[in-house]
């Protein structure tokens, strides 16, 4: 009965900790939504930690008590990243490389290193842990070489420069019995766990942390600024550990893109000498550049706010050039030339879509319009009815660069895909 009565305190310690997270940091609250959590007051981490993970689970025990709200709060933000950047499985893999000389210690180190300069980064008002002050010196790295070097290589950063007196601490029980084990066959929720919150992507046992991530990415994007830009770090470790793009700010993306693609196809010649001043440099004047287009998916899966944000994206693409904007659902439903810096509410008036959603007719409509020095956008969720016929004319007749931008499914034969 006393075990039940501090589930229940824990409990509404955890709710109270979610909604403080919800209010604050909703882009985070997308992804603990994804996460199951369960109270635990008999393994021997329970014993030590108020929230820990065995790569799957959070494990919230009768230690969160004692925290104050704020750290209640950056509790459960840490081990979030411990999963959402498989610290616990990369932990396993380095120690199945090393065998014998493994150091827990050091693994341990790097990964909460990781997170909490991610949450300091993010601009969260909590005081970090001792590990920050601890590994960031002159004497070991610096936050720039944290930022950029991967938990890996500062793993062994790590193991050169500690001296072995400082990691000579028992810890293996963060690996064997604690943030890598796995539940054994036939084994049961038992009489000292208690679930506080199941998981949206927690399936057979497993959380499927990749599938988490697109989630709330997408909702971010629909919610907006509400949600929270965030300052990169966590992202540029997003792009790292699941191999996807992720757009964190629209302009700073276009500039880069423009930048990388658009310049490279602008084509230009030698002005003539000026006679009045001929010994002036003649510089260079542009004769053409590549063209841009812009399909915007309004089929009837696009919900009114993914319409809304393919177009805000597509007037914020529209600062950098001129453009052809495309509307197509099951085909192309209109067709508008639009110079830079045109507003196009006046061009939505006329379009209405809503049909089934089918790429390869625009695609026919399109390849001998677009050359190898056009600039291809295509907003849509990637609910393809024509997927393989759709996959092979992007590949086969669709030129250019060709970029996806998709609120949900990807769609392969693109060049690149961000998930918005």
């Amino acid at each position: 009965m006393e075990r039940y009565k501090v589930y229940l305190k824990v409990r509404e310690a955890f709710e109270e900790a979610k909604y403080l997270i919800m209010r604050r940091f909703l882009f985070y609250y997308f992804f603990l939504e994804s996460f199951r959590f369960v109270y635990d007051d008999e393994h021997e981490m329970s014993r030590k930690f108020p929230v820990w993970t065995d790569g799957n689970v959070i494990y919230v025990t009768p230690l969160y008590l004692s925290l104050s709200k704020e750290k209640r709060v950056h509790g459960l933000i840490h081990d979030m990243l411990h999963v959402l950047l498989l610290h616990p499985q990369r932990g396993k893999v380095l120690k199945e490389r090393e065998r014998e000389e493994f150091n827990t210690f050091c693994f341990w180190l790097a990964a909460d290193l990781k997170v909490e300069l991610i949450i300091q980064d993010e601009g969260f008002p909590f005081r970090p842990t001792w590990v920050l002050n601890y590994t960031i010196s002159d004497s070991l790295l610096t936050k720039q070489q944290a930022r950029i070097m991967s938990l890996e290589e500062i793993y062994y950063l790590l193991k050169q420069k500690i001296p072995k007196k400082d990691y000579q601490i028992k810890m293996d029980f963060i690996i064997e019995g604690g943030i890598t084990r796995e539940r054994r066959k036939g084994e049961t929720q038992s009489e000292g766990q208690f679930i506080l919150q199941e998981g949206k992507h927690f399936v057979n046992g497993k959380l499927d942390a990749k599938e988490a991530v697109q989630e709330a990415l997408r909702k971010r994007a629909l919610y907006g600024k509400s949600a929270g830009k965030g300052r990169g770090t966590l992202f540029r470790e997003i792009e790292q550990t699941y191999n996807i793009k992720v757009m964190q700010s629209w302009q700073t993306f276009m500039r880069d893109l423009v930048w990388r693609y658009a310049m490279m196809f602008k084509r230009s010649t030698w002005r003539k000498p000026n006679r009045k001043l001929p010994r002036d440099l003649r510089g260079k004047q542009k004769t053409s550049e590549g063209k841009v287009f812009i399909f915007i998916d309004v089929s009837g899966s696009i919900s009114k706010e993914e319409f809304e944000y393919f177009v805000s994206y597509a007037q914020n693409l529209l600062k950098y050039c001129n453009g052809t904007i495309v509307f197509w659902d099951d085909g192309v439903e209109s067709v508008y030339d639009v110079k830079r810096g045109e507003d196009l509410k006046k061009k939505i008036k006329g379009t209405i879509g809503g049909g089934g959603t089918r790429f390869t007719p625009v695609v026919r409509d399109f390849k001998d319009k677009i050359d190898n020095w056009s600039l291809v956008f295509v907003f849509t969720d990637g609910h393809l009815l024509d997927r393989a016929n759709a996959i092979k004319a992007i590949k086969t007749q669709l030129k250019g660069k060709k970029i996806l931008i998709t609120s949900d499914r990807d769609v392969e034969g693109f060049d690149e895909i961000i998930y918005i």
